[in-house]
């Protein structure tokens, strides 16, 4: 796998990183630094995506733990700082199922899982695909990859310097339909979010040729955008939606939008952000836009498809969204335990 370093913060650049790590006499201190959220590293081959704050202190902890800079040794960022804070006298462990298993049971003290259940998710989960799963979803996919005919796909929790901040989680799996009854597993997951209000939360479990995905987003409650003073969501989505209409009413396949056909919020927000994707993949397409041109265009557009996102920022960082974040995987992890 290869990598970038990308800088978040304009004022914080190559030089700076190089310094701060010179000027550290303790490991604490990059953890200090990571969480600063200045950094973060692209996977440039797939599978895609940013190792973050969370996951890079993931990685450190990792060699710490084996004491041994070949589990990351791709990464050179990370490989050139745990090489000047590793322990010279500490054995070196190497990676095989058995320090792997001991590694994920240090991890997850209170995790009690049978020596099969911990050999099938050794048997899918390598150290680098660890490092890269978002802290807050970790466990759920610990359980569900302990389950020997299911296997979890890309799943994302949200991040706090992300597009979609934590308005968005998703968990994927592929499941042996010869083996695992996957309508009691739908139905105990559909049942696991029967308490979610369906007025600003929205769930859908989706099955497609032994794939799931479960898919969840949040708007915020109406006292908090009355208390902050942000214009309600039904006026966003009305004037998201003339926006759009006056560009692509030409489209044969062309829905109107009416707020009152609508029996919750949420699935008014969902009609408008999902035509907001596709009109601007639509026009991305037509315009034959190149892959050099593609990135300046989604510097104009994707604002436009997150602007639920950017309108309720403060809402989608907040403890009050992230504690929603983390319910959605608690009912996922209690599902998993539920048909181990």
């Amino acid at each position: 796998m290869k990598y970038k370093i990308r800088f978040i913060d304009s004022q914080f650049g190559k030089t700076q990183l190089n310094d701060y790590i010179a000027n550290c006499n303790h490991i604490s201190n990059i953890y200090d630094l990571f969480n600063q959220n200045l950094i973060s590293i692209e996977k440039l081959e797939p599978p895609f995506g940013d190792l973050r704050s969370e996951h890079l202190m993931k990685a450190l902890k990792i060699a710490e733990f084996f004491n041994n800079v070949e589990l990351i040794s791709d990464i050179p960022l990370l490989n050139k700082i745990y090489s000047k804070f590793a322990n010279k006298n500490q054995s070196r462990k190497v990676s095989d199922k058995n320090n792997n298993i001991a590694f994920y049971k240090s991890t997850f003290p209170n995790l009690k899982l049978s020596a099969t259940n911990w050999g099938n998710l050794i048997n899918k989960i390598n150290l680098e695909t660890y490092i890269g799963i978002d802290i807050i979803c970790e466990k759920a996919i610990i359980i569900w990859n302990s389950i020997i005919d299911i296997k979890t796909t890309n799943s994302c929790s949200g991040h706090l310097n992300a597009n979609r901040y934590f308005s968005f989680s998703n968990f994927n799996f592929k499941y042996d339909a010869d083996k695992t009854n996957i309508s009691k597993v739908s139905k105990l997951l559909e049942s696991a979010f029967s308490d979610f209000d369906s007025n600003i939360f929205k769930i859908d479990v989706q099955i497609n040729d032994n794939l799931v995905g479960i898919n969840f987003f949040q708007i915020p409650p109406i006292n908090w955008i009355k208390k902050n003073n942000k214009i309600p969501i039904t006026e966003l989505c009305n004037e998201m939606f003339v926006q759009f209409k006056s560009t692509f009413n030409t489209d044969e396949e062309f829905e109107n939008f009416d707020i009152n056909k609508y029996s919750f919020t949420i699935e008014a927000v969902e009609f408008i952000r999902k035509n907001l994707w596709k009109y601007a993949n639509q026009t991305n397409i037509n315009l034959k836009i190149t892959d050099n041109e593609d990135d300046s265009f989604w510097i104009i557009f994707r604002t436009r498809c997150l602007i639920f996102e950017e309108t309720y920022k403060d809402y989608y960082i907040s403890e009050e969204a992230i504690n929603n974040i983390k319910l959605f995987w608690k009912k996922i992890e209690d599902v998993g335990i539920e048909i181990q």
